[in-house]
């Protein structure tokens, strides 16, 4: 026992982290001492490395805030998780993983497939997730879903902004800062107005035991540049109506929405239309009307035939042997 203690220990310091930083994994998950070395963790690190391509400082930060990763099957359990990734779009694995270890600790068709599917039917893609990777680990219907619906509500487009001043911040900060003043009870009525969502259940095998943090961030420290957000369309009409009927949203349908695995997509059941659907369809009118206006200013900008001069009764244009035309008059 003694050996395997000295080998495990040896190796987390090889790969670079510090006598403490090894002190408080043990701390913190002790079951790691009984990890096979050859067997086990030296398959994860090969993995981490040579798989997917991560930097010593990564592997040091994943190692440090997930050490039961080092536990993980390899084939069963890590090997899929990135494969969706890739499936999803996303080509910087190496990076979503080192940001959002705790991916590798979720069930693939419980939690990763209906978040994934929600950000495409509210209109967003892989890009929006490789810039916010720790989107999966926010929960779906008490954060995700009525923070991005209510966002479109209020009339701004969803790439406006990105994921993290969305989803990270408070209720609080997110209604002040991101959306600029919004009263927090407009937004706290709006959530108790959406259906019920039906999430699957969750199929875990394993709980990865998180170890140090190994980043903090602060959000109320972060940086908002949302002065400029009422410049879109229908968002003083729609927050003037709030305002008008303070706290009084208008009622959803009454359903809820359900995870189809069969389907691979989140099913609409009750009456009338989805609050999705008609969040987004609402917006999709918005921008279509906007990109009509656009057009209609352009047209304007361009030469108009009829404001062309008239030649001379008499006098007509003609063409020069060999070369263009020419005005006679």
């Amino acid at each position: 026992m003694r050996d395997q203690i000295y080998r495990i220990c040896n190796l987390l310091l090889e790969i670079g982290l510090t006598g403490q930083m090894v002190n408080q994994i043990i701390e913190t998950y002790p079951a790691i001492l009984g990890i096979g070395v050859d067997s086990q963790i030296l398959a994860v690190i090969d993995f981490l490395e040579i798989e997917l391509g991560l930097s010593e400082e990564e592997l040091v930060k994943i190692v440090r805030g997930f050490p039961s990763l080092l536990a993980a099957d390899v084939e069963k359990e890590l090997q899929p998780r990135v494969q969706f990734l890739k499936d999803v779009g996303i080509t910087n694995i190496g990076r979503i993983v080192s940001l959002a270890p705790s991916i590798f600790a979720m069930d693939i068709q419980t939690e990763l497939v209906p978040k994934m599917r929600f950000l495409d039917k509210v209109g967003l893609s892989s890009f929006d997730l490789a810039r916010f990777p720790t989107y999966f680990t926010y929960p779906l219907d008490s954060i995700i879903r009525p923070r991005l619906l209510f966002f479109a509500y209020l009339g701004f487009p969803l790439t406006s902004k990105p994921l993290q001043w969305i989803l990270a911040p408070t209720d609080e900060d997110f209604c002040e800062k991101t959306l600029g003043g919004v009263h927090l009870k407009q937004y706290r009525d709006f959530k108790e107005t959406l259906p019920p969502i039906q999430l699957p259940p969750t199929r875990r095998k394993r709980t990865f035991n998180p170890g140090s943090p190994a980043v903090t961030c602060d959000v109320s420290k972060m940086v908002y540049e949302v002065k400029a957000d009422t410049r879109f369309e229908g968002f003083n009409r729609r927050y003037s109506e709030l305002n008008r009927v303070y706290g009084v949203i208008p009622k959803q349908g009454r359903g809820k929405e359900v995870w189809d695995a069969k389907k691979d997509d989140w099913i609409w059941e009750g009456k009338g239309e989805s609050p999705i659907s008609r969040i987004l369809d609402r917006q999709r009118r918005r921008n279509l009307k906007q990109d009509v206006q656009k057009e209609e200013e352009k047209s304007e900008d361009r030469p108009n035939d009829q404001n062309r001069p008239v030649p001379p009764e008499g006098r007509e244009s003609a063409s020069e042997p060999g070369g263009d035309d020419v005005q006679l008059w």
